[in-house]
């Protein structure tokens, strides 16, 4: 029993530690992986898409959709003021449509913006908190199949990635639908070959994780479906079941 608890302990404190590691990693740059300029203006010209839709949506009484004001055609880096112009609730411009992708993101945060939650920093503090979470699962999957150093190596990769840093807090992007589909194909690898029902709950998670991402643009689902089959394939080739088998 004493062991058991001290083993509970253990895991709580690493994969706590490394949760919260996460989130500050993500949220504001605590560990400096990267720049602090990187950190703050990449990509913000996608968020955009989410932080003018939202204005738009609510100051027109439409449903929320992914879209930017055309304000200033004469400067190209307009789009680094899209945060201050969320922040000032400027819709000056011609609201654009972007009509790529259902815009799956720009509903979720609607809601926030909807009930009076509109400091951006929130919003930022919620796709971190996600990708930290995803993170901390696959960690401890890792740990599971290998050991708990293995799980925190894991983890480290994770945490002071540059590129995954700047991406992390990302409106448009949401990283973590991009890992859940490779969480649900860890946890499960080691045991659908045998179970029937862990199979099927593998393809249920897998299905709804999918769809999630496609509702939120489809861009990198290649990479994303390849890097799904990867743990599949490992434990299958690990206990030598036949190429047929594999791929059916």
């Amino acid at each position: 029993y004493c062991l058991k608890k001290n083993n509970f302990l253990k895991n709580f404190f690493i994969f706590s530690l490394i949760f919260f590691s996460c989130v500050a990693s993500y949220s504001n740059n605590l560990f400096k992986a990267t720049s602090n300029n990187w950190f703050n203006k990449h990509q913000i010209d996608s968020e955009q898409l989410v932080l003018d839709g939202l204005m738009h949506a609510n100051n027109n009484n439409v449903k929320s959709a992914l879209g930017r004001y055309i304000r200033n055609n004469n400067d190209k880096k307009d789009y680094l003021n899209a945060r201050i112009y969320f922040d000032k609730g400027n819709r000056n411009g011609i609201f654009q449509n972007y009509n790529s992708s259902y815009g799956l993101q720009v509903k979720i945060f609607n809601l926030f913006y909807s009930n009076g939650y509109k400091n951006i920093s929130t919003y930022h503090y919620f796709s971190s908190i996600l990708m930290a979470l995803i993170v901390t699962l696959m960690s401890y999957v890792v740990k599971r199949d290998f050991s708990t150093i293995s799980g925190i190596l894991f983890s480290s990769i994770f945490i002071f990635s540059p590129w995954l840093i700047v991406f992390a807090k990302n409106l448009f992007w949401l990283p973590f639908t991009w890992c859940m589909p490779i969480f649900f194909s860890m946890y499960f690898a080691p045991y659908i070959f045998k179970s029937l029902k862990k199979y099927l709950y593998m393809i249920f998670f897998l299905y709804f994780s999918f769809l999630l991402k496609f509702l939120c643009g489809y861009e990198f689902i290649t990479t994303i479906f390849i890097s799904t089959l990867v743990p599949i394939i490992y434990y299958a080739i690990l206990k030598k079941y036949s190429y047929s088998k594999i791929i059916k």
